[in-house]
């Protein structure tokens, strides 16, 4: 079942918003090559104030990277009674992040559930106009991805046909629904 976000009772803490991701980048060049480094970084704020924000950015593993994190959450000041809720592309790593420093609830940020939903949509014979559109309604939150994959999801039969790219999307998304309840968190 999808987390909604309703208002806190009073005197039950605060909600935050701890954002997530890896992103790769060119190293230093040497014997004529580049390597690629991943930066991992973090962005923490106050869940009704997001312009408060906390900024964290490390080229370093990931075990390396969750004290790094949790020291983000004592810097901003968040407290055992506070809520935590995790944004991200829903890498495995930082899913024993979150888990690491009591993250309540997870959302799949929309840029890349569309990423993969534009491979569902591809392989279900979709046009560039329908899938355009569909993307913007994912992006707007006026979808659940539970309903959306049971309105549009074919038969397994079909689908087992599909290639490679479509069946991953799939089980990304399939795997990932409960975190993909745009249309309730927007409400």
């Amino acid at each position: 079942e999808a987390q909604t976000f309703a208002p806190l009772a009073e005197g039950s803490g605060r909600r935050w918003v701890l954002e997530v991701d890896g992103v790769c980048v060119l190293g230093r060049a040497a014997d004529g090559r580049c390597e690629g480094i991943e930066v991992k970084t973090a962005v923490l704020y106050p869940y009704y104030r997001p312009s408060e924000r906390y900024l964290l950015a490390e080229a370093c593993e990931a075990s390396s990277f969750l004290p790094l994190a949790a020291g983000l959450l004592r810097a901003a000041g968040v407290r055992q009674q506070d809520e935590l809720i995790g944004v991200s592309d829903g890498a495995l790593w930082i899913e024993r992040l979150f888990e690491s420093v009591g993250v309540t609830a997870q959302v799949i940020d929309v840029y890349h559930a569309t990423d993969y939903l534009e491979e569902v949509m591809a392989a279900l014979g979709w046009d560039e106009a329908q899938r355009t559109g569909e993307r913007r309604r994912w992006c707007r939150g006026e979808v659940n991805a539970a309903a959306w994959l049971e309105a549009h999801l074919p038969e397994p039969e079909r689908w087992l046909a599909w290639p490679a790219e479509a069946l991953v999307a799939l089980r990304y998304l399939a795997a990932r629904q409960e975190r993909m309840a745009y249309c309730d968190y927007r409400a």
